[in-house]
């Protein structure tokens, strides 16, 4: 998934909540401590009900108390520091910045400001001045989970997804109790990486992690659909088809003239497995296929390909994808007689909308035949083909499992 986006390219929905969770996860990281009575002064009772309030969650009635408190006591950097954190966790970028600039006139050295001022940053959506501001906390703060997990936030945003990676790790190794954010943001990067078995493992363990949390639903939510994905890496599948040959090739044996000028229709059954190798937007599939087709004429199975091939395949964008593959086959007439074909196959598919989708080829066919159908008319040599297929998805409700008219 890209995680700036709203909508995953399969449907999966994106949400912001994950950096409310961290947010909060800083407020509880570092607690408000226990401020004497004589330098709070009437700020006291407000103070300790927003920090209250706030270990509880309830980040919404924290809000007006600390925002109380810090009226009441607006040179205490610690009463400004935690209601910098509760409108973080809201959301409330523009009112937390302002009062960033207050702590940052109080406490210019504080080693958390940084953290709060790259996490405003992520709430805007300012990925490269997160990045910026979270490395310089991280220099400060080079013992603090908070710091590397928000980093690799920021990371991830702007691509950099293998540093990202190595931020979450470094913050899990700092911070343990950080497994529940990590796990949510490794799900998010496995998305983002087309790894949907990874993500859909990490999310399951987030709910193991923050149990009855929002992040915890959250998850529990992107598991759900990705439930629904086709993630298993082995393919089987089964092809039934009807055709008609102006020039059938291989015909039967009471034909005088039987590898050309024979025009009939055909029934195709084909069966096959194959194994992915990568993401689902980019992956290396090999494959075996076996083929009959059924002769209208003869009225029986007239040939029988066993095609052994590997198949190199990159989405280029949500619409569009290009794949290259070689197939190495036998064909059978009889048992007795048959051919080898090397074919090299570049695509173009296009997916059009409404479930409908196109793919545009060119194959290249090198044939050799063995015990020619007839002596005198050997058919070796290069074949070309161009054309395009048209498939329509089937609703998922028809059967459970992947499937297209074509």
């Amino acid at each position: 998934m890209d995680s700036k986006q709203l909508i995953h390219p399969a449907g999966i929905p994106a949400g912001s909540l994950v950096l409310a969770a961290l947010a909060l996860a800083l407020a509880l990281a570092t607690p408000a401590q226990a401020l004497p009575p004589e330098q709070l002064g009437a700020a006291e009772p407000s103070f300790e009900r927003g920090a209250h309030l706030l270990r509880k969650g309830k980040v919404e009635e924290a809000i007006p108390a600390l925002a109380r408190a810090a009226e009441l006591a607006p040179k205490v950097p610690d009463v400004l520091r935690l209601y910098v954190q509760a409108l973080l966790v809201a959301g409330d970028t523009d009112r937390a910045k302002e009062q960033l600039d207050r702590l940052a006139a109080l406490d210019p050295g504080s080693p958390e400001l940084e953290i709060f001022l790259g996490l405003a940053d992520l709430r805007a959506g300012d990925w490269q001045s997160a990045r910026t501001r979270l490395a310089q906390a991280v220099e400060k703060l080079p013992r603090s989970g908070i710091a590397q997990l928000l980093l690799g936030v920021a990371e991830q945003e702007l691509g950099e997804y293998e540093d990202a990676g190595q931020a979450y790790t470094r913050a899990l190794a700092l911070d343990p109790s950080l497994d529940g954010q990590v796990a949510y943001r490794r799900g998010l990067l496995a998305l983002d990486e087309q790894r949907y078995r990874d993500a859909l493992l990490a999310f399951r363990g987030v709910g193991d992690r923050l149990r009855d949390s929002s992040l915890a639903r959250s998850a529990a939510g992107y598991a759900e659909l990705l439930d629904d994905l086709d993630l298993d890496p082995l393919g089987l599948y089964v092809t039934a088809g009807w055709g008609y040959d102006s020039n059938l090739n291989l015909a039967g044996e009471d034909e005088s003239f039987p590898a050309t000028d024979l025009d009939t229709g055909r029934g195709i059954t084909e069966v096959g497995a194959s194994y992915r190798f990568g993401g689902e937007r980019r992956n290396f599939r090999v494959g075996q296929t076996l083929y009959g087709q059924w002769n209208m004429v003869h009225d029986e199975f007239n040939q029988q390909i066993s095609r052994t091939w590997a198949q190199g395949y990159v989405e280029i964008n949500n619409s569009v994808a290009v794949d290259l593959s070689y197939a190495f086959q036998f064909g059978w007439l009889d048992w007795e007689r048959f051919r080898r074909t090397h074919a090299i196959e570049p695509g173009v598919a296009v997916r059009i909308g409404g479930g409908l989708s196109s793919r545009i080829f060119l194959r290249y066919e090198d044939r050799r035949y063995y015990e020619s159908v007839v002596d005198e008319f050997r058919r070796d040599g290069d074949v070309e083909h161009l054309g395009a297929d048209f498939y329509y998805a089937l609703p998922k409700s028809w059967g459970g499992a992947p499937g297209w008219l074509r």
